[in-house]
């Protein structure tokens, strides 16, 4: 589940430091990420800080995209809440800035 996850996160994250998407000349950057990398200083609730179209791209999608094409219905209710348990706890520990 996490490597469909991480392979998600890594694409979106991308796409949300486009300066100009598609050679179309929309930063995206500007209008969807820049205020994530707007901290001095970094810590764990900067992962959390983020635009309404990005934090539905990055929290929202990412845990439901392993139960939609993988596991479908065989995923237990425990199972996904720990699952996503362990998702918060990585986004804090990666924005720690350690």
């Amino acid at each position: 589940m996490m490597c469909v996850e991480d392979f998600w996160m890594y694409w979106c994250h991308r796409f949300m430091h486009q300066k100009n998407f598609l050679g179309l000349g929309i930063n995206v950057y500007k209008y969807l990420h820049k205020n994530h990398h707007s901290f001095n200083m970094t810590t764990s609730i900067v992962g959390l800080y983020n635009s309404p179209p990005e934090y539905f791209m990055m929290a929202w999608i990412p845990p439901y995209i392993p139960i939609l094409f993988i596991l479908g219905d065989r995923l237990h209710i425990v199972t996904f809440l720990m699952y996503n348990l362990i998702r918060v706890f990585v986004a804090h520990e990666i924005h720690c800035g350690y």
